[in-house]
């Protein structure tokens, strides 16, 4: 098991968070809904992190 691997797949996903969050908040506060589109595409950007961590031998229960 690879810690930098764990972080590069961890980072990317924060990444893709942060931005999606920055779009829908204004100084901590949710200002707009999250669209089904975009909470879709957070959970298979999950979904992927899931894959990746388990190709590398970490099981997520």
């Amino acid at each position: 098991m690879n810690k930098e691997e764990i972080k590069q797949i961890l980072t990317g996903f924060n990444d893709d968070m942060r931005v999606l969050i920055t779009d829908i908040c204004t100084e901590g506060e949710v200002t707009e809904p999250i669209a089904e589109d975009r909470a879709e595409y957070i959970l298979d950007r999950w979904n992927n992190v899931v894959d990746k961590l388990e190709a590398i031998g970490i099981e997520l229960e």
